[in-house]
């Protein structure tokens, strides 16, 4: 069992704010992030003795997997999403809702 826990940043105006304001396991983490994307600036990963990481992209690749998964179309705020934190390419392989399209 790990002992990794997850911290979620998010855009604040000036700064990024952390939210919710306690650690989570990393399916927490994707569930989280999963519901609240909107204004995502990092996932950023920690366990004792081994120095912290950014995760955004794991965590954004698990979500937009949950995502593809499901085999319907995303809206517009899902696209920017995926092209914001992994490319134009990847938020491309999504068909999206015919109210955006």
């Amino acid at each position: 069992m790990t002992s990794e826990r997850f911290i979620t940043f998010y855009n604040g105006g000036d700064r990024p704010y952390i939210h919710p304001d306690h650690p989570m396991t990393r399916a927490e983490a994707v569930n989280h992030v999963k519901g609240d994307y909107e204004s995502l600036h990092s996932v950023i990963s920690f366990e004792i003795g081994k120095p912290s990481r950014d995760v955004t992209k794991e965590i954004v690749a698990e979500v937009v997997e949950i995502w593809d998964d499901r085999g319907e179309p995303i809206n517009f705020r899902q696209y920017e999403f995926v092209e914001l934190h992994l490319g134009l390419a990847a938020a491309r392989a999504f068909q999206l809702d015919e109210e955006f399209a």
